[in-house]
């Protein structure tokens, strides 16, 4: 057992209330940095797993459905009757997607379209992340045919077992979550390996959660499968943000005189506990006990 490597993923997946260790960040690891096109072992029984399951998490998506897509911006042309250019929508041919103009996204690599879709209004806009006083060229497009998509919600219900949850629960979140924009080429590569395998399988499309918005993305492979219905320009008139905090404030005492001399004249302690003395180097600063 000495010379055995331990696991700590399993060790940790089989404590109570920890889900199992689906796989996934082995997965995302391996084809990020170690092989892309070929995969290794890490990413070819996560597949496996994935392919396993594929089947349960088929939905339908009904031909006349309308969905939203936005474009961050606005295009200068002329109304009939006017000789001036102002801001207008976008064009048809700009709304939708193409070779040329295809970058890396979640679903799809540079230079292979994928419309992306939002199953409302807000949700399409703030997919895009527009600034306040920005234009918004924002659509509906409606299907032109029923598509199937891998639904990967984490509300998805399906009847899984606690290895297949964890599975797709993962799944699900690297689908959602937010992307460096340093790196977003190779942040969306695991995603991207997932939706190639998706469309191999026959399905037309990936269904997601987003974290910006309460709605949901999809993601169509074949950029016909809806057209475009109406498009309006939109100017953002607010932009809000919730948020916790996620670790220890620090302060500086030259402001907070209460607490410095709390810090310098500490209550009665036990004897046998130490009591530290501010390092000099630390220039005032202390964590707030």
């Amino acid at each position: 057992m000495a010379d055995e490597e331990w696991d700590w993923a399993k060790a940790l997946s089989e404590l109570p209330g920890v889900p199992p260790d689906s796989g996934y960040y082995a997965f995302a690891r391996s084809v990020k940095h170690e092989a892309r096109y070929v995969h290794e072992q890490a990413a070819r029984e996560f597949m496996a797993k994935v392919l396993a399951t594929l089947p349960q998490r088929g939905s339908l998506i009904n031909e006349g459905e309308v969905l939203c897509r936005a474009q961050r911006g606005f295009s200068m042309g002329t109304v009939e009757g006017e000789g001036f250019e102002r801001e207008m929508a976008h064009s048809p041919e700009r709304m939708a997607p193409t070779v040329e103009h295809s970058i890396d996204g979640r679903v799809s690599p540079r230079g292979i379209p994928c419309l992306y879709l939002a199953s409302n209004m807000k949700t399409a806009v703030a997919e895009v992340r527009p600034w306040v006083g920005s234009y918004v060229s924002l659509a509906q497009f409606k299907l032109v045919r029923r598509c199937k998509v891998v639904d990967c919600r984490s509300t998805k219900d399906t009847e899984l077992d606690r290895d297949q949850a964890a599975l797709w629960s993962d799944i699900a979140y690297a689908f959602s979550e937010p992307v460096s924009p340093e790196e977003p080429h190779l942040e969306y590569v695991p995603t991207q390996v997932l939706a190639e395998t998706f469309r191999s399988q026959g399905f037309d499309g990936i269904q997601y959660e987003s974290l910006l918005s309460k709605g949901t993305n999809i993601a169509l492979f074949d950029t016909t499968s809806a057209e475009l219905i109406n498009c309006g320009l939109h100017k953002v008139q607010t932009v809000s943000f919730e948020f916790e905090l996620s670790g220890d404030p620090y302060y500086i005492l030259n402001h907070y005189p209460e607490m410095a001399a709390r810090i310098a004249t500490p209550s009665q302690e036990p004897e046998d506990q130490e009591v530290i003395e501010p390092a000099a180097d630390q220039q005032g600063i202390r964590p707030l006990s």
